[in-house]
């Protein structure tokens, strides 16, 4: 029963109550005999009625009340009056450890500060036979002054001569704290037990060292090192599960992470065994091995203690360089090393049959895996370590693609012949787990789950050992598939890239591999990778990283560049990058395509592709030719923070001098502009966060914004040409759940949107004849895009002009040459049909093909990429420096140790 303020427990005046949990309450009271305030623990009576349970604590109290230890709070004695028992303790002013780490990390400094005198304090009851079982931030008291003091050794015990008791009572069963019983107790918090305490087997000091090194680590984390929903999955965690090394600050000393590794052993016998060991590890500011001036107090030590710090100090020393690699893996402070991957000699990087790095580094930074073709034709799987000059194949591996790495670094997994396959990579043939045609892209969770994505499929997922495959996400109308995921560290989400319909904002997602629950994190060219508490993902050809929260799925400041040149584009969303959990990166260099913020070229070329004029530089990506041929109206992406939607406004760049005018000032996503026919206003796309609208302003300049039309919340608007009288305008709408559909907007009368096709849910980019009669556009039903006409407004009959590939029409001002693209990046083409518009019945010539180019591939899929001019002689074009278009199928793949440290520096 609880006490209240003026109950007397003989000499003891209770004032109020300092806290309550499983092992009692603890009141502050006054001492009415020595004149003092003291905190009083009131025994619960699961404990205070058990006889042995009292006399044994009764002794280890005796013990702990003999210590007298700066960092141990001083037991007074033992009281019991009127049934009740209480243990009298000094009364510790200050906040729990518990408290410091909720507002956040604790620098490195401070941390180390406390660590020393928790170790001191463990160290000193161990010296007197006490294992606490029990250490917790919340049992750790910081005073105002910076001094530590270890409480609530409640679930202290002695320790035997042997070693410890194997009695029930010593081994910790799983029963609820609040309610104790005689046979079950949970001795200690489980997040911070040790393997063998969770088992319910024998503890002794090296329990506390553990305990330490949970402490340690949510000091300078602000996490917990073991967590999870409930005491079940934390002891899972525990005994299964690793921390998340990424949590740790950049700037923790690799030393200090090698400690709180080897505390964190679940085999004792390779656990750091003693206190005093950790003692000598942290004497230095960043833990480095050292022994100073022996101090009075250790001295005083029992000189066997002494010899064994030191014996065990000297191992660690030399045995650094050996163990480097288990010690520490997560990244160091060593210098940022960098250096090339090449190919191995008759052989080139490649994958699906196309000239592409796909590689992979193992979590432990040890092995480098890549597919590569020979002379003779055969792609396999090699495999070389990072310290190694040589790579070898591994056989068994023929048309691998797509290589990923198991958690413990021992197999890879890859695609082939319609399936998903793993092997060992120490030998061994491969094991098929699962069918998977037209794989894109898998990752191996550390809960031995394999999820991976294929064409036009959601996510699917399978057991790391093989069987039936089921799937993961569900896919909406509009996007076409989900593929190349990785695993954040909880082993319970997957990032991936969402590939949508043409005119949509495919992107980074993260979906829940237990619910299939999906969030969008924002727009980016790739999928991503987590690595030291940042994102890894690719814009434009350049790899960024980003800040992101791994429990909150939460973005913060903006994205930074890591490198330059990165080879993407191959396959849509491909992670032409790796990293390990030591903080290596490895990427592929060489674009395959270039993208929107390369200094994109603006340029107006003949038929045969050849450069009349060069307009301007930058990050275009949508441009819009004025009708008297005089003006270009280009989207200029002005990036952004991840997933803040970048920005971007509208210039106006003059064909005569190349002068540039900005046209739109909001910074709003403004896009897809058309100039209309009589060359007075220019209608476009904009909006931000969601929202998205149609508006239009005069192309002088001069004169307010004029909204047309509003859309519902996640749907967008991508103009792509109006009729001849400019009384009509025609967009594409995109919808999360609509996919892409044509639309027009009536710019009179009562200006209502309507659907202008009703054929499917994969129409876009569709452009009026100049006579108003016919409408082009590009459809996506049966996979790839073709080109058709169709009588407009309305009317019977359809016809196809081109066939799969062929994308983005455009008319000649007269009406007779229907212009189109055909490829995507480097192998972009320009291509034509002559038309003949009589008699109601259009015909159409064979395909011819212009010229080809480096296309750029904007960050706004809807813009369009290139403009006719009237007579259909000229193009302008967006086009990538020379000096960045193309792929050598051989460029090396960079790999770069350390890459988070050398940023930073």
């Amino acid at each position: 029963m609880p006490l209240v303020p003026g109950t007397r427990l003989g000499v003891y005046e209770i004032t109020g109550l300092l806290g309550e949990g499983g092992m009692g309450q603890v009141y502050r009271a006054r001492d009415t005999r020595l004149e003092r305030d003291v905190a009083i623990k009131i025994l619960p009576e699961a404990v205070a009625g058990d006889s042995d349970r009292v006399a044994r604590f009764e002794r280890e109290a005796r013990t702990l009340a003999s210590l007298n230890h700066p960092h141990i709070a001083q037991v007074h004695g033992l009281e019991d009056s009127s049934g009740v028992r209480a243990i009298v303790m000094e009364l510790v002013e200050g906040e729990d450890l518990s408290a410091v780490i909720a507002r956040g990390p604790i620098p490195q400094d401070e941390a180390i500060a406390f660590a020393k005198q928790i170790v001191d304090a463990l160290e000193g009851a161990h010296d007197a036979g006490i294992v606490h079982r029990d250490l917790k931030p919340a049992n750790i008291k910081v005073r105002p002054d910076g001094t530590v003091k270890v409480l609530d050794f409640g679930l202290a015990k002695a320790a035997d001569a042997g070693g410890a008791s194997g009695s029930l009572v010593n081994s910790p069963t799983i029963t609820n704290p609040a309610a104790l019983t005689a046979a079950g107790i949970v001795l200690g918090t489980a997040a911070y037990m040790s393997p063998e305490q969770a088992k319910g087997r024998a503890t002794d000091k090296r329990t506390d060292v553990w305990a330490f090194g949970c402490v340690l680590f949510e000091m300078l984390s602000g996490r917990r090192a073991f967590q999870g929903e409930d005491v079940s999955d934390t002891l899972a965690a525990v005994l299964r599960g690793e921390p998340d090394w990424t949590a740790l600050p950049l700037d923790v000393s690799p030393n200090v992470i090698s400690i709180i590794r080897r505390c964190l052993e679940r085999d004792r016998k390779a656990r750091i065994p003693d206190a005093a060991v950790i003692r000598f590890l942290l004497q230095e500011r960043y833990g480095v091995p050292t022994v100073p001036a022996a101090p009075i107090a250790v001295v005083r030590r029992s000189v066997w203690r002494a010899r064994l710090a030191l014996a065990m100090l000297a191992v660690t020393t030399l045995a650094g360089l050996a163990l480097a690699a288990y010690f520490y893996r997560a990244a160091t402070d060593r210098p940022t090393t960098r250096f090339f991957v090449s190919a191995p000699p008759g052989t080139s990087f490649m994958t699906g049959g196309r000239p592409a790095t796909s590689s992979a580094i193992s979590p432990d930074g040890m092995k480098l895996a890549f597919t590569a073709r020979d002379d003779a034709g055969k792609i396999q799987l090699w495999v070389r370590p990072i310290d190694s000059l040589v790579s070898a194949p591994l056989p068994g591996t023929d048309g691998a693609m797509f290589p990923f790495w198991s958690p413990d670094s021992r197999s890879l997994g890859f695609f082939a012949d319609s399936k998903l396959l793993r092997i060992d990579v120490a030998g061994g043939p491969p094991q098929i787990l699962c069918d998977a045609e037209n794989g894109r892209g898998g990752a191996w969770s550390r809960h031995n789950v394999i999820v991976f994505g294929r064409n036009s499929a959601p996510l699917s997922r399978v057991p790391a050992g093989g069987g039936e495959s089921t799937t993961v996400t569900t896919l909406e109308t509009g996007r076409i598939d989900h593929r190349f995921p990785s695993f954040m560290p909880d082993g319970s989400h997957a990032l991936f890239y969402m590939n949508q319909a043409t005119g949509g904002d495919g992107g980074l997602y993260v979906a829940s591999t237990a619910t299939g629950q999906v969030i969008k994190l924002f727009s980016s060219d790739t999928g991503a990778i987590y690595s030291r508490g940042h994102l890894l993902f690719a814009r434009g050809g350049t790899l960024l990283a980003q800040k992101f929260d791994a429990d909150s799925l939460v973005t913060a400041g903006d994205a930074f560049p890591v490198a330059e040149q990165l080879e993407t584009g191959v396959f849509g969303g491909m992670l032409g990058f790796s990293a390990s959990e030591t903080g290596t990166l490895t990427y592929g260099t060489g674009l395959a395509t270039a993208y929107v913020g390369q200094n994109t070229q603006v340029l107006v070329v003949d038929r045969q592709g050849k450069t009349l004029q060069t307009l301007s530089a930058g990050n275009y990506s949508g441009v819009d030719l004025s009708p008297n041929g005089a003006q270009l109206v280009a989207h200029l992406h002005e990036g952004g923070g991840a997933g803040q939607g970048g920005g971007g406004d509208l210039w106006l760049l003059a064909l005569k001098g190349g002068a540039a005018v900005r046209f739109t000032f909001d910074g709003e996503e403004n896009t897809s502009p058309f100039w209309s026919p009589d060359g007075q206003r220019i209608a476009f796309s904009t909006g931000r966060g969601g929202k998205s609208s149609v508006v239009q302003k005069p192309s002088s300049g001069a004169g307010d914004l004029e909204r047309l039309l509003d859309l519902p919340a996640s749907s967008a608007a991508v103009l792509n040409s109006g009729t001849p009288d400019g009384q009509t305008l025609i967009y594409t709408l995109t919808d999360p759940k609509a996919g892409s559909e044509l639309w027009k907007l009536s710019l009179v009368g009562d200006r209502k949107p309507s659907r202008l096709l009703t054929m499917s849910q994969r129409e876009s980019y569709g452009t009026v004849s100049p006579d108003g009669k016919w409408l082009a556009f590009q459809s996506n039903r049966p996979g790839l895009p073709e080109i058709f006409v169709k009588p407009f407004p309305s009317g019977s009959g359809q016809w196809q002009v081109a066939g799969a590939g062929a994308r983005s029409p455009r008319w000649r001002g007269d009406g007779k040459e229907l212009f189109f693209l055909t490829g995507r990046g480097r192998t972009a083409a320009m291509a034509s049909v002559d038309v003949t518009l009589s008699g109601g019945v259009p015909q159409f010539s064979g395909a011819k093909p212009l010229f080809s180019y480096q296309e750029i591939v904007g960050t706004h899929p809807g813009n369009q990429g290139y403009a006719v001019f009237r007579d259909g002689q000229r193009f302008v074009i967006l086009r990538a420096p020379e000096a960045s278009s193309g792929v050598a199928a051989n460029s090396p793949i960079a790999v770069v140790m350390n890459w988070i440290e050398g940023l930073r520096r």
